[in-house]
């Protein structure tokens, strides 16, 4: 699941202003007070579109920085939460092509961390077998364009659990003793462990 990340503090009085003077027009808007108004409605299903916009706001953000890349990692999880409670498997798909520029900006572990804790929300949509396998595959494909064989062989475990879990056997064990020989190599021992 995804990690409830605390509220931002609201900036407010002469720090605001004299950031805000530094800054260009485009960016007025403080990112945290989006954020902050962003949680403090997605709780109410009236204003479910404008959590969901306030979200994508802020990882559409061309800022750069620590304090951003942290911003728009916690409203990845909580966009990702809002579309698996209201049952919206295919704009959490949209969300996880949406954010792989994002991904070049941040360490391969947050990286791996977010693009599972994605798939694990759409594990938490009824009937969504066929759709986590179809998300598997895209994201293997992915990780296979940037080489990333770490987050690979992990997505590649999970695709095997629902090949299973599908009664498609022979398709998880081709792809369990492909991965195992590849892991054996490389003498992954907690990746080893799992499979």
């Amino acid at each position: 699941g995804c990690s409830a990340p605390s509220p931002l503090p609201r900036r407010t009085g002469a720090r605001l202003t004299q950031r805000r003077a530094a800054m260009p027009d485009s960016m007025d808007v403080d990112l945290g007070e989006t954020y902050a108004t962003a949680e403090a409605v997605e709780g109410d299903k009236a204003k479910y579109s404008e959590a969901v916009r306030l979200y994508l706001s802020i990882i559409d953000s061309e800022r750069e920085g620590e304090e951003v890349s942290k911003l728009k990692e916690q409203a990845i999880y909580k966009l990702g939460a809002l579309y698996a409670k209201c049952h919206e498997p295919t704009k959490l798909r949209e969300l996880l092509r949406n954010i792989r520029p994002f991904f070049a900006a941040i360490p391969k572990a947050k990286t791996a961390k977010i693009v599972r804790s994605l798939i694990d929300l759409v594990a938490e949509i009824p009937d969504t077998l066929d759709f986590q396998v179809e998300l598997c595959t895209d994201s293997i494909e992915w990780c296979r364009e940037e080489k990333r064989s770490f987050l690979r062989q992990r997505i590649e475990s999970r695709l095997a659990a629902l090949y299973l879990q599908g009664g498609q056997y022979t398709k998880a064990l081709d792809l369990l003793a492909t991965l195992l020989r590849e892991v054996k190599r490389l003498d992954d021992k907690p990746l080893l462990v799992e499979i």
